[in-house]
């Protein structure tokens, strides 16, 4: 099943940026947690855990509205607390589909650009790991499919008037699916800060 996740994933990288107007490599870091039910008897599974992000996305349009594809990485934790409690680590192929709004301040096609990304993102598991004393969390006892909502905010800087641009910004994405397989409904809640280079259409 992996290996269809993986060509999944070149396809969405490699062909949107192949024709898109423009292409962005990006990454950072992760701020995950999980949202249960039941809710935990302690606070510390509601303390956000530090993972790492990647993607590679095209970029379709020239105007203040455009069209973002692509495919990327993303390693969410969750912590569980009691016997045998410890942090689990989720690692997912990512598929983000946004709709990027910007504007160019100061006016003007080459100025610093404000954006706001909105859109979905369908992640498959690649991988499950448990740091824990007596609790087994494997790969089969994650839900191996994820649904999340997505929004980013940021700003694109170009280097000069017709070169790349470095862009910073900060996303958030909740899973609507539930992540556990098993027994209690977990699902993914996440902040993320990435650093990235465009190259193409500003």
């Amino acid at each position: 099943m992996k290996h269809k996740f993986f060509a999944a994933a070149l396809f969405c990288a490699l062909v949107p940026a192949a024709f898109a107007q423009g292409v962005i490599l990006r990454g950072g870091m992760n701020f995950a947690k999980a949202v249960t039910d039941p809710k935990p008897t302690s606070p510390s599974n509601r303390e956000y855990r530090q993972g790492l992000n990647g993607a590679l996305l095209g970029e379709f349009g020239d105007g203040p509205m455009r069209l973002q594809l692509g495919a990327g990485y993303e390693n969410k934790r969750m912590h569980l607390t009691g016997a045998g409690g410890g942090d689990i680590r989720l690692d997912y192929m990512t598929i983000p589909l946004m709709v990027s709004l910007g504007t160019n301040m100061p006016e003007g096609l080459n100025g610093p650009r404000l954006f706001v990304n909105l859109g979905i993102e369908p992640a498959f598991l690649l991988n499950s790991d448990y740091a824990g004393n007596s609790f087994t969390f494997t790969f089969n006892n994650a839900e191996q499919f994820d649904f999340n909502l997505r929004a980013e905010t940021g700003i694109e800087l170009p280097f000069s008037y017709s070169g790349p641009a470095g862009i910073l910004g900060l996303g958030y994405t909740y899973g609507l699916t539930d992540a556990n397989s098993d027994c209690d409904t977990w699902h993914n809640d996440a902040f993320h800060l990435f650093l990235g280079i465009k190259i193409g259409t500003l």
